[in-house]
């Protein structure tokens, strides 16, 4: 529904690269500016670490220029520049500290349309410690920033950033955990390694109910569907199909019962767009009771039974229309933002972000996120907590606080919603 089409580019070295004096510091809480806040410069770039050795780290990142603005230059051509700034920070570690980096990279193009570029840089992290990384991109032309903060671990050389994925015979690796039925893909590790252990899963993982319903999540079963070993070929890859559903536990060591890897989720060839009928029936359910979900499910025309609904709610085919839009957009960014073993939009913080939108501030620490709808302070205000799940398989599992009071909220953020009161 809201997929684009964009030129690709490769960088295979950074424009300019410049280092600076970086220290380390204690963690505590702090504003977090993300893609999901509301008002928030969105720039359109992804990044996956790669940890390539004992003491050094690859940075890859993917850059849609079109986020960028291009100015018109002397020549006829058109630039558009940024900067982006590396600042890695040892936890809880104040004799250890790493510089930072700042890297620039532009674009000339002759009529001023977005490519998708890609680069990388080497960071000097060392091997044992744990990292707090700061990333912050300015637009030049602009003057507007982003910044992202996460965690990245390098204590263990069997954890998931010792894997690097990529579809076979394509330039850039998988900044996302996500991959298409029946593709062919290729890992390679940060190790010496002969072979990696494969296990599979293919399993169904129920939705989450509304924030005010306390519910008891079910164990999850370690025992794999299936385990099988891949071999490497003369350069170092293992290569594999991916299944029609399902998801993959990639490991150096299976000793000690250790669940640490690199995992793989397989997902539709249009994720994380929502752009067939079928793919919009179940996010519908956040915003009906049981009876009304199963007469859209099970109808002759699901898309007919859907518009009805929305036009019944909103009053109006035209506005029915702007908000099925504006509705199924908040799916599609939250199968960006929040996507694990799950799609984005089934996670507890998918389902807050499908019925409410985007929050006005987000607070993070290293294993906490905290959601403020309103002014900050205010007593009318929501505010929802999101715990971190120590997960093997992703890093992107965050379980709701749940609590009786977001009842009246969540009833007024879905008849929004519903009637298309929602941007």
């Amino acid at each position: 529904m809201m997929s684009r089409f964009l030129n690709w580019a490769y960088l295979g070295i950074i424009a300019v690269i410049l280092w600076g004096c970086g220290g380390s510091k204690e963690l505590g809480e702090q504003p977090l500016v993300e893609s999901y806040t509301k008002g928030a410069t969105e720039l359109g770039i992804q990044y996956r670490i790669f940890h390539t050795s004992k003491d050094s780290s690859t940075v890859y990142m993917k850059l849609e220029t079109d986020r960028l603005l291009y100015s018109k230059m002397r020549d006829g051509t058109w630039k558009a520049s940024c900067t982006i700034h590396f600042s890695p920070h040892p936890v809880h570690e104040e004799s250890h500290s790493v510089d930072s980096k700042i890297v620039r990279v532009e674009d000339i193009s002759e009529d001023g349309n977005g490519k998708i570029l890609l680069a990388s840089t080497t960071i000097p992290l060392k091997g044992g410690f744990d990292y707090e990384m700061t990333i912050t991109i300015t637009d030049e032309n602009r003057k507007k920033s982003q910044t992202n903060r996460f965690f990245c671990s390098k204590k263990d050389s069997h954890s998931r950033l010792n894997f690097l994925g990529q579809e076979q015979g394509a330039k850039a690796p998988l900044f996302k955990d996500r991959i298409v039925a029946g593709a062919n893909y290729q890992i390679q590790s940060g190790q010496d390694l002969d072979s990696i252990f494969v296990r599979y899963y293919n399993r169904d993982f129920p939705l989450p109910p509304p924030p005010f319903v306390d519910y008891t999540h079910q164990p999850f079963d370690y025992q794999a569907d299936s385990a099988f070993v891949l071999k490497g070929d003369s350069t170092g890859m293992f290569s594999f199909t991916a299944a029609p559903s399902g998801f993959y536990h990639f490991q150096s060591d299976t000793t000690n019962g250790s669940t640490l890897g690199y995992t793989l989720f397989v997902s539709s060839a249009e994720f994380p767009y929502v752009t067939k009928i079928e793919n919009m029936v179940d996010p519908f359910r956040y915003l009906v009771g049981r009876k009304d979900y199963q007469t859209v499910d099970e109808s002759i025309s699901s898309r007919t039974a859907l518009e009805e609904f929305w036009i019944q709610w909103s009053g109006s085919k035209e506005s029915a229309r702007k908000a099925i839009k504006n509705y199924y957009s908040r799916v599609e960014e939250a199968n960006r933002l929040f996507s694990s073993y799950v799609e984005g939009w089934k996670s507890d913080r998918g389902i807050i972000f499908c019925v409410y939108g985007k929050p006005n501030k987000v607070y993070y620490k290293k294993d906490v996120e905290t959601w403020i709808y309103g002014e900050e302070g205010n007593p009318l205000s929501v505010t929802f907590t999101f715990v971190q799940v120590i997960n093997p398989f992703t890093s992107n599992d965050y379980r709701m606080v749940r609590s009786e009071v977001f009842k009246p909220s969540w009833y007024h953020s879905l008849k929004a919603c519903r009637e298309g009161k929602i941007q």
